[in-house]
């Protein structure tokens, strides 16, 4: 699998099977590196970014897919990262972040 086409696949997957397919996929092109799973509402990275607490690179290699969220006319535009590979640089190490949004149990 190329990285490329990482996230693509993974949402191709069924649903049930999704978290298996990526952490799998993960473990077999990174075997030097650890693998953590987790949830966005546990790991908010948007917010996370917008507190200057970490800073982020996308990996220009995968195509960044983002929503925005604009819920009162005169407020600021709101990016949400759905899907993307990114590079994330927190307290000086540089960590590979992927993020993979899709529908389980009716929730995102």
């Amino acid at each position: 699998m190329v990285m490329e086409n990482f996230i693509r696949d993974a949402l191709h997957q069924p649903r049930d099977y999704t978290a298996y397919h990526v952490a799998r996929e993960l473990a077999e092109l990174h075997p030097e590196k650890t693998i953590l799973e987790g949830k966005n509402w546990e790991f908010d990275l948007d917010a996370f970014v917008r507190a200057e607490k970490c800073s982020v690179v996308a990996q220009k290699s995968v195509f960044q897919h983002a929503t925005v969220d604009w819920e009162d006319p005169g407020e600021k535009l709101e990016e949400r990262i759905e899907n993307a590979w990114l590079n994330v640089l927190w307290n000086g190490e540089l960590f590979d972040v992927v993020l993979i949004t899709w529908a389980e149990s009716c929730y995102r």
